[in-house]
């Protein structure tokens, strides 16, 4: 009809190189325009500026400036100092010389009106261990968010040493271009808002939410904005937490109400939702609805929910039924009150206790209303294809879950025979071990 103007500069679901998923996500208007640059910012960096500048660089524990997990005598060396390690490198953040270095870079670049300044992504445990860095950092709470914050397996309130460091930048940036904007994540080590730095007017932040219950992420929000940040697009990980490929989970009401309130508490500028590229087509679904919401924020999920169901024809009810049975009975009573605990091994924590959260049962009962609607004469070609790839998808679940928690060889083969029959993936990360029962009968 003419033009469109998006509501968010950022909309982006990842699809790690998957061309279909990234052409049907471009189809669904996702896109980044005008937002600041992004991107783990200093993964070239180590073998740049390790012979003549090592104060960059993060210090070990063992005083060792240079790449983790590589001995003190291989950080040199670009074979033996591995590719992962030297991208992963944190940096020594008190270092005003790295600010000035920074500075360079981009003025070589023309000193654009975006400067990146997120940190590699170091493990939250490899921060810099000098004692310049160390005094910046705060004091570690005991809580946060409803949650035991962990001090040392995964220490992520040390935001101050991150903002210093870009507060240094951007005064330096802003004295050359006054309309620069800066981007860093509150991500790892630097997760929590920080306590005694006020965040620059000009930084734009990506939020790195570890957990997903609603008190978790307001808080996370709103702590980086009471220490000052304006504006912030959510850069969530929960496509991995999260990745049961098949499973129906029922998530899709949560996650878009979530990102709706966060909108309507004002500073949400995008999406940048990392994970796989979708799986199967209960994985389309949920980011359809995630699409949805970044192309119009003003319509709740039910005004979607009626869309896609409409797709269904005359079993859209049906439909509606059959989603809303993985939401109420699925993700409401099973997920949401173990949701504390699910947060970066979710996908592990799930399988290892899947009758915890699903039985057989639960696809007869919801397959039911699926059955209803084939069996209404008025369906159309397309919409009787759809409701048999779903009742296809739906019999999947079902034939898995038996046979992950009965560990039986015989349903075992019933698993792989019908997913040979129908041509669908298994997730092999966490199958592997599991459907090598089926060779040892």
């Amino acid at each position: 009809r003419g033009s469109w103007t998006p509501p968010f500069g950022l909309r982006n679901l990842r699809g790690r190189g998957n061309a279909a998923f990234i052409d049907w996500r471009e189809r669904n208007l996702d896109g980044n325009d005008g937002m600041v640059q992004a991107g783990h910012a200093f993964t070239s960096w180590w073998f740049r500026f390790c012979d003549d500048h090592p104060e960059f660089f993060a210090q070990r524990p063992d005083g060792v400036r240079g790449p983790f997990g590589v001995d003190a005598k291989d950080i040199m060396d670009p074979v033996k100092a591995g590719r992962k390690q030297v991208e992963h490198i944190p940096l020594c953040l008190s270092c005003e010389g790295l600010a000035d270095a920074v500075i360079a870079e981009w003025r070589k670049a023309g000193a654009p009106d975006k400067i990146n300044l997120c940190e590699n992504d170091a493990r939250p445990w490899e921060v810099c261990a000098c004692a310049a860095c160390a005094a910046l950092d705060g004091v570690p709470p005991e809580r946060f968010g409803g949650r035991a914050v962990d001090k040392n397996g995964w220490p992520g309130w040390r935001s101050d040493r991150s903002m210093t460091f870009c507060s240094r930048v951007l005064e330096k940036a802003r004295a050359i271009n006054p309309n620069v904007r800066g981007c860093t994540y509150a991500y790892n080590a630097t997760e929590l808002p920080p306590q005694k730095t006020k965040v620059p007017e000009n930084l734009v932040a990506g939020i790195v939410p570890t957990s997903f219950t609603r008190d978790y992420v307001f808080a996370l929000v709103d702590g980086w904005k009471a220490a000052g940040l304006r504006e912030y697009y959510l850069r969530p990980n929960r496509r991995v937490y999260f990745n049961f490929r098949f499973l129906p989970v029922g998530y899709d009401r949560y996650f878009f109400d979530l990102l709706k309130e966060l909108h309507a508490k004002g500073g949400l500028v995008g999406l940048d939702s990392d994970g796989p590229a979708a799986g199967s087509r209960q994985h389309y679904m949920e980011c359809w609805y995630l699409l949805k919401f970044l192309q119009d924020p003003t319509k709740d999920f039910a005004h979607w929910e009626r869309l896609w169901c409409s797709f269904f024809g005359p079993a859209a009810d049906d439909v509606a039924k059959y989603y809303a049975y993985w939401r109420e009975e699925v993700w409401e009573k099973r997920f949401v009150p173990q949701l504390d605990k699910l947060d970066i091994g979710a996908a592990k924590s799930v399988y290892a206790n899947l009758g915890r959260y699903y039985r057989e049962q639960d696809f007869v009962t919801a397959g039911a209303h699926l059955e209803r609607g084939l069996g209404r004469a008025d369906l159309g070609p397309v919409a009787r294809k759809m409701l048999e790839d779903l009742k296809t998808d739906n019999e999947h679940g079902r034939i898995f879950v038996r046979a992950w928690i009965g560990r039986k060889p015989e349903q075992v083969r019933d698993l792989v025979d019908y997913r040979k029959t129908h041509g669908l993936p298994s997730h092999w990360g966490y199958e592997k071990e599991f459907l090598e029962l089926s060779t040892k009968d």
